[in-house]
């Protein structure tokens, strides 16, 4: 009996050329979301370390307060890549979100947060 050959052939170069590039282009999405998740964790990290971050946080606190807010829960965040502390808050009987940007505490963002 006479064995048949194999029909295996490579594949060629421009296949090759067209799964690399979508594999590479999915790689480096990836690469670019966890620096950008490490960047936003050093980021939140050396603004709690600030010595002065507890003086800044009261002073949101005043702020706040003093617009007719009822704060129920800060956090540190990044907004466009700056740090910010994120506040939410009632007035009335509506919750709000508040981001201020840190240390300057410029209002950033606030909206009823439905």
């Amino acid at each position: 009996m006479k064995h048949s050959q194999s029909q295996y052939t490579k594949p060629s170069k421009p296949l090759l050329k067209k799964l690399l590039l979508p594999v590479a282009a999915v790689c480096a999405i990836f690469l670019a979301a966890e620096g950008f998740d490490l960047y936003e964790d050093y980021a939140q990290y050396r603004m709690e370390t600030d010595p002065a971050f507890a003086q800044h946080h009261d002073r949101a606190l005043s702020i706040l307060h003093s617009r007719g807010y009822e704060v129920h829960d800060s956090d540190t965040d990044l907004h466009w890549a700056r740090p910010v502390l994120e506040f939410e808050a009632y007035k009335g009987s509506l919750e709000y979100k508040i981001v201020m940007s840190y240390p300057d505490l410029n209002i950033i963002e606030e909206r009823v947060d439905l």
